[in-house]
């Protein structure tokens, strides 16, 4: 007897796929041609939700037209992405050897390879002065304007990367596909994507994007302080790391970030790091409010992307390890 429903996955196997997801995403993710693959879904979701903000988030209209057609746009899309999760489950499961499809579905939703990436190139570029070019890689993998940021900007950045993906490339996908297959993890992917990309603190956006808020909110209701705990856990076995700290971070930093899965991450990775992250930011020409999180230095440096990188590759092991004891355990006779 499968472990989940047969009409509502594409595979019996759930946390073997995502092992395999996972592994699939770590080998390949940080390839070119791969990298760029695995980053449609994400993209796609972008293009419609900008078009859509071109279209029916206009100046002239009142607060009230700007919200209902905000909540119009993330109902559709959240539609589109659970009906697609539903017929791609149904195509993996009726092909042989469907699971392998399933793994490569699920890759193009986790990106955990991408912060990776930017710290790298984040790193080089405050090394060389090389500012330019580090505010674009920043501004391109955040959406965040980084024109005036400085090299202690940019460190801050990319920290912050690492912090938010723990939760919307790790913990939160993992939850909702166990929870809900496919369907579950294409809408968490488009809900998150769709709070990215409508800054909603703004003027212009403060309507507009008011439903995709809260729709993040709903998603990450669970993962947001799951991410934090598990980062937590991630700085017992981190050098330089500052677990109780971390602990009292998580907790201040919730009431604080701009949504969930960045309040509980932000605070986590500041405490344990001793920095202070967040703070106002300009996105879409506009200046986003924000408090800041941490009680430690804003001025964060090269060395700090490196220890908020040994951070980020411990928590996935921690993360992973139970997954891989499930993938274990239900596959047993």
């Amino acid at each position: 007897m499968p472990f989940v429903p047969d009409w509502f996955y594409g595979s019996g196997s759930a946390f073997a796929v995502l092992c395999a997801a996972f592994a699939f995403d770590a080998v390949f993710g940080s390839l070119p041609g791969f990298r760029h693959f695995l980053t449609l879904p994400a993209g796609l979701t972008r293009v419609l939700v900008r078009r859509a903000d071109r279209r029916l988030n206009r100046s002239k209209r009142s607060t009230r037209s700007r919200r209902l057609r905000g909540a119009l746009v993330v109902l559709f899309l959240l539609a589109a992405s659970i009906v697609t999760g539903m017929y791609a489950a149904a195509f993996c499961r009726s092909v042989p050897d469907g699971w392998i499809v399933e793994t490569v579905l699920i890759a193009m939703c986790i990106g955990l390879q991408r912060p990776v990436i930017t710290a790298t190139v984040l790193r080089r570029a405050i090394a060389a002065s090389g500012l330019d070019r580090g505010r674009l890689v920043l501004e391109g993998a955040t959406g965040v304007e980084a024109g005036g940021l400085d090299a202690h900007g940019l460190a801050r950045g990319s920290v912050e990367l690492f912090a938010v993906r723990l939760c919307d490339g790790l913990v939160g996908p993992v939850f909702w596909y166990a929870l809900a297959g496919l369907p579950g993890l294409f809408a968490y992917r488009v809900a998150v994507t769709i709070a990215d990309s409508l800054p909603f603190r703004t003027p212009s956006y403060a309507a507009f994007g008011a439903a995709a808020a809260a729709m993040d909110r709903l998603f990450n209701a669970l993962p947001a302080p799951l991410t934090g705990a598990l980062i937590v856990a991630g700085s017992l076995f981190s050098p330089t790391a500052r677990p109780v700290a971390a602990f009292r971070g998580a907790f201040a930093g919730a009431g604080v970030g701009r949504l969930p899965r960045e309040g509980w991450t932000f605070g986590a990775v500041a405490g344990a790091l001793g920095l202070c992250l967040a703070g106002p930011r300009r996105m879409n020409g506009e200046l986003a409010p924000g408090g800041w999180i941490g009680d430690g230095r804003a001025r964060a440096t090269a060395t700090d992307i490196a220890r908020a990188a040994w951070l980020y590759l411990i928590t996935i092991f921690l993360g992973l390890v139970p997954v891989a004891l499930l993938a274990l355990v239900v596959a047993r006779p």
